[in-house]
């Protein structure tokens, strides 16, 4: 069974990939670093909430839709 931070974590990854993203590109536009995106995508880190938040706008998306795995309609042209 998943912890919450790993579903987060694949949710973060997932949401990142359909948007064709490396985790340097999501760590630029986030403000983090891209070992940290890293960390947080393997479900190693539990990411504060302002992390979270930064994480999601960068993706254009609210952290509800990341926590819920609402992320379908996202694709690389944004």
């Amino acid at each position: 069974m998943q912890t919450l931070r790993q579903t987060l974590g694949n949710q973060i990854r997932l949401a990142r990939v359909m948007r064709r993203w490396s985790q340097e590109a999501l760590a630029l536009s986030a403000g983090l670093h891209r070992t940290h995106i890293g960390a947080i995508e393997r479900g190693e880190v539990s990411p504060e909430i302002d992390t979270i938040e930064k994480i999601a706008t960068a993706l254009g998306l609210k952290i509800w839709q990341l926590l819920k795995g609402d992320i379908t309609h996202l694709t690389g042209d944004t």
